[in-house]
């Protein structure tokens, strides 16, 4: 994915994807969810 924003994502991040694609990242990402 290239991005490196573990700790601090920007609204913009959040913007560009829906919730669903939020949750399928949260999925294939362990240990970055519970920080959004």
């Amino acid at each position: 994915m290239g991005f490196s924003t573990e700790e601090e994502e920007p609204k913009e991040y959040q913007r560009l994807f829906t919730d669903e694609e939020l949750d399928a990242m949260e999925a294939s990402s362990p240990g970055q969810e519970g920080r959004f």
